[in-house]
């Protein structure tokens, strides 16, 4: 392509940009726009680890579509895992860094979610229907599409329906809020739905019990736990790691002398908060972790 061929890539696939109103202009391209994307988006999902012509291309890429590049890329991607933490694709990124890039913006396009941070764009095509036609025959284990769908939130409803696995994406969502993490708008709105805690609260420690067993009771505990171990996708880094530990104190895995002797020695905040939700033994127990507070 041309020297600026990324920079224009860039910017009609940026939500971001296309929300200000100079780019007003580029709503007249998006079609034509989505056929080159499309065409990008194969030729990398097809690569090995060598990059491609169009690498620098895909780099640039914000936003592409369709269940079809979803599956594409699950089958490239095999077992590897995803990039956790700043992803900051270039011309030479590795094949997992280029389609973890492209997993995470990469669209249903769908008529039945609506226009919203988890799926948009409106139109005849993808559900979970198509998905279950795609995946016929092939070697994709249920773990790989929660890991996947953990990674990039806005399939959760598609594999959710897939899976037939109802309170999948309340609990993928329980994860995500129980991170010490910032929350953008768009997340901030969906948490709004399952829970009437501000995600300010969220942040500092608030825990929302009737949330938390609402998901664990509707999905199962074997299935939370499939959930439970991909919530490593939701995270940076390990910020995860909080709501496995408030999950693990209010279902009783906790050992509280543990937990008491590792406060203790670590000072560490989210385990003294973790130390409140491990269920009361007895009124002598609740004297205890008062006096030990």
């Amino acid at each position: 392509g041309r020297q600026a061929s990324p920079v224009h890539l860039e910017r009609l696939t940026n939500q971001m940009l296309r929300k200000r109103r100079e780019a007003a202009q580029f709503e007249s391209l998006l079609d034509e726009s989505r056929l080159a994307i499309r065409r990008i988006t194969q030729m990398e999902v097809a690569r090995g680890e060598m990059t491609t012509c169009v690498s620098h291309l895909a780099a640039s890429t914000r936003r592409c579509y369709g269940v079809d590049t979803f599956v594409s890329i699950l089958l490239k991607m095999e077992k590897d895992g995803y990039v956790r933490g700043y992803n900051a694709p270039s011309h030479d990124s590795t094949k997992k860094g280029m389609l973890s890039h492209l997993l995470k913006c990469c669209y249903a396009v769908c008529s039945t979610h609506g226009r919203s941070h988890l799926c948009c764009y409106p139109d005849a095509g993808d559900d979970h229907g198509k998905l279950r036609h795609l995946l016929r025959g092939r070697a994709i284990t249920k773990t790989q599409l929660i890991d996947a769908a953990m990674y990039a939130p806005q399939w959760l409803d598609i594999v959710q329906d897939y899976l037939q696995w109802p309170g999948l994406k309340s609990a993928a969502w329980y994860f995500r809020a129980h991170m010490n993490d910032y929350f953008w708008e768009e997340e901030r709105t969906v948490i709004a739905r399952y829970s009437p805690i501000e995600p300010a609260d969220f942040r500092d420690g608030a825990f929302d019990v009737a949330w938390f067993w609402d998901a664990y009771n509707t999905l199962g505990e074997k299935r939370f736990g499939i959930v439970y171990q991909s919530a490593k996708y939701l995270a940076s880094s390990s910020q995860h790691r909080r709501a496995q530990l408030f999950a693990d104190a209010v279902t009783g895995k906790l050992d509280i002398d543990r937990i008491e002797q590792e406060i203790r020695e670590k000072r560490n905040r989210d385990r003294l908060l973790a130390y409140a939700l491990i269920p009361i033994a007895d009124r002598a127990d609740v004297l205890h972790r008062y006096e030990f507070i």
